[in-house]
């Protein structure tokens, strides 16, 4: 995925009517001051860490979980050799790249998912065998089929989604479950400013999205919108016989 960000990066470098300003947070007041005509944010998602998935709606009791942000922000949970559950409700790549990373420092690691096995959407593109492979050769548990009900001190609880049946297992918690846009400020610059929500800040979704999002405002940005009517051509064809 970083080259998706690196190819794109250096095809805009090449643009002469684009001005990068990298590594330059800005607060709504500072965007305001910048008196642009037109403001898309992009500004990302965070994962969440109350437990909300696919399969759960709600939060999980005593939930406050590391997600892959703190992981890749250097947060950890305890010291090498204690035993994590990485809890995938995603079903993408994300919580086995974890897994195999807290494994790799040692940690005891179990992968505990709702669906039937690891990583289950990256059976359309070929690679849920190689990624279960590769888990199970790193020493990583695997727990298919149970839901996460309730995290406690050291330790949580897993439910068997066919029997209901509930264990306890110890150890903390890292949620790969949902993600949240960050849109606060969208919120502080709405009515005040244009602006317009675009990638992951408008809904969370894959890095292909997130392109799209972009390529299309940048269509649609001098183009008259007509949101009750199709956004694209169709054709039609007629059988005479």
């Amino acid at each position: 995925w970083a080259r998706v960000r690196d190819y794109r990066l250096g095809q805009i470098e090449r643009l002469s009517n684009v001005r990068m300003y990298l590594e330059s947070e800005m607060d709504a007041g500072q965007i305001q001051e910048f008196g642009a005509d037109a403001v898309a944010l992009a500004t990302g998602a965070l994962w969440r860490n109350d437990g909300v998935g696919r399969s759960i709606r709600f939060p999980v009791p005593g939930c406050e979980a590391l997600t892959p942000d703190d992981i890749m922000d250097g947060k950890r949970p305890h010291q090498p050799g204690s035993a994590v559950t990485v809890y995938d409700d995603d079903h993408y790549y994300m919580a086995s790249v974890i897994a195999e990373q807290l494994a790799s420092e040692g940690y005891r690691v179990q992968l505990a998912t709702p669906g039937m096995c690891v990583a289950s959407w990256t059976e359309y593109t070929l690679e849920q065998r190689h990624i279960e492979k590769r888990l199970l050769n790193v020493g990583v548990e695997i727990l298919t089929r149970h839901e996460l009900s309730a995290v406690e001190a050291g330790a949580l609880r897993l439910a068997n989604t066919l029997t209901g049946d509930t264990r306890e297992h110890e150890g903390s918690v890292v949620s790969v479950t949902a993600r949240l846009p960050r849109d606060e400020l969208y919120d502080a610059l709405k009515g005040k400013i244009p602006v317009r929500r675009i990638g992951d800040c408008f809904g969370p979704s894959i890095i292909a999205a997130a392109v799209y999002e972009g390529h299309r405002y940048a269509r649609e940005f001098d183009a008259e919108i007509y949101p009750d009517e199709v956004p694209f051509n169709r054709t039609r064809y007629e059988l005479q016989h």
